[in-house]
């Protein structure tokens, strides 16, 4: 609608006949929709919010509808469709636990055990990032945002010899405003990449700087990738958070202790513990302050070209500290704040342990998550979808 409206398109004949500068004019039209966008999210954006959640309520309320059942005195429930028993269990272990504990019957006990913890496997920047409970917050005087993996499971005990239940995901789960007292500011995938570009050029000719800049490359690369995959126009407004299902993949893990190493009188229905594990990613753009140099004929910015004016003066320490990123790396299980990738790494490593393989909730694959965390969680599958239908109860556990 602003496209057609621009008033810019009364001088078209002037443009077409050469009259007009194409760089003043883009750039007049390239303001205008700036203007247009921030008005829309500063002014548009509760209401916009507010009718995706009325349309998912519908979209709820159509896919489930809601039926009555009527009861004849009897003392067993009504026949409604129920996916878990009315009670849960809750256990408090350390997170290597989390990774090997396994859940089995013996008569008629649930018993539960601890699996030998696997062998850890190094990783590099690109896993650590995208590896279960990490979070990453990078910060510079003009750009500062975060990633944080926060997974979504479901853990319950049930039969072994039936199919789970999954039920479908949102793609975009959530999108919030970070501090509802500050403004918001959209910016294009493209502008912050060209920032991006120009940031990682200036760091590499720092010499004598305390930063592998490599590392700092693959971090901001991921949270351009995150917004590319979140596609949302190919843009990302400032003070904002989105939380996505990267990769659009769901994975399980089901664990069951061999019959042979307990003696048993009951069924010949296994316990077993289920983990159905959807990845999730909320990246939040908490500020970015570049402004465009359109006194240069190429794609610059004020800040940085001032930093590289104190670059070829030789004036090397009023570049080093705004150019210098301060990362910090976190984890949401611990609680845990470390600045060093090498600490967060050996936290994982000592307390964590390796995560198992999970399976494609679809085709059944095999996947180690040091692969997945390598590929962003993607995952194309095979083989057709398996059906995937529950008629027991099951018992959730928290952990």
């Amino acid at each position: 609608m602003y496209m057609k409206t621009w008033p810019g398109w009364q001088r078209s004949k002037e443009y077409f006949s050469g009259k007009l500068n194409f760089k003043d004019w883009y750039e007049k039209f390239r303001q205008y929709i700036v203007v247009r966008l921030n008005y829309l999210i500063k002014n548009g954006y509760a209401s916009v919010i507010e009718e995706m959640k009325r349309e998912k309520k519908r979209d709820v309320d159509r896919l489930n509808p809601i039926k009555t059942y009527t009861e004849h005195g009897s003392q067993t429930d009504a026949l409604a469709p129920k996916s878990f028993a009315p009670f849960s269990i809750c256990i408090n272990c350390p997170p290597s636990v989390v990774n090997s504990v396994v859940f089995g019957d013996s008569e008629d006990d649930i018993i539960l055990r601890h699996h030998p913890e696997l062998l850890w496997t190094n990783i590099d920047t690109m896993q650590l990032i995208h590896w279960p409970f990490i979070e990453v917050e990078f910060f510079t005087p003009e750009l500062s945002f975060k990633r944080r993996n926060c997974f979504e499971y479901t853990r319950y005990i049930n039969f072994t010899n039936i199919p789970l239940t999954y039920d479908k995901c949102e793609y975009i789960d959530q999108i919030e405003i970070i501090d509802p007292s500050n403004g918001r500011n959209c910016y294009t995938l493209n502008m912050l990449r060209c920032y991006v570009k120009e940031y990682m050029s200036i760091l590499k000719s720092v010499k004598d700087i305390d930063v592998d800049v490599l590392k700092v490359g693959i971090i901001l690369n991921q949270f351009l990738a995150d917004i590319e995959e979140i596609n949302m126009n190919n843009t990302m407004a400032t003070n904002t958070s989105v939380v996505f299902n990267i990769g659009r993949s769901v994975f399980l893990r089901n664990k069951k202790i061999s019959r042979a190493s307990y003696t048993t009188k009951g069924p010949n229905n296994p316990v077993g513990y289920s983990e159905i594990i959807v990845p999730k990613v909320e990246t939040s753009l908490i500020f970015f302050k570049g402004v465009q140099d359109l006194n240069t004929p190429e794609v610059s910015f004020s800040y940085l070209n001032i930093i590289k004016n104190c670059l070829k003066s030789n004036d090397v320490k009023s570049a080093i500290n705004p150019i210098k990123p301060l990362i910090i790396y976190k984890c949401s299980f611990c609680q845990l704040n470390l600045k060093e990738e090498a600490a967060i790494i050996k936290h994982l490593q000592e307390v964590h342990k390796m995560d198992p393989n999970v399976i494609c909730i679809k085709c059944k694959k095999s996947l180690s998550v040091c692969l997945l965390s390598s590929v962003r969680w993607k995952h194309i599958c095979t083989t057709n979808p398996i059906s995937l239908q529950q008629h027991s109860k099951q018992v959730p556990i928290t952990l």
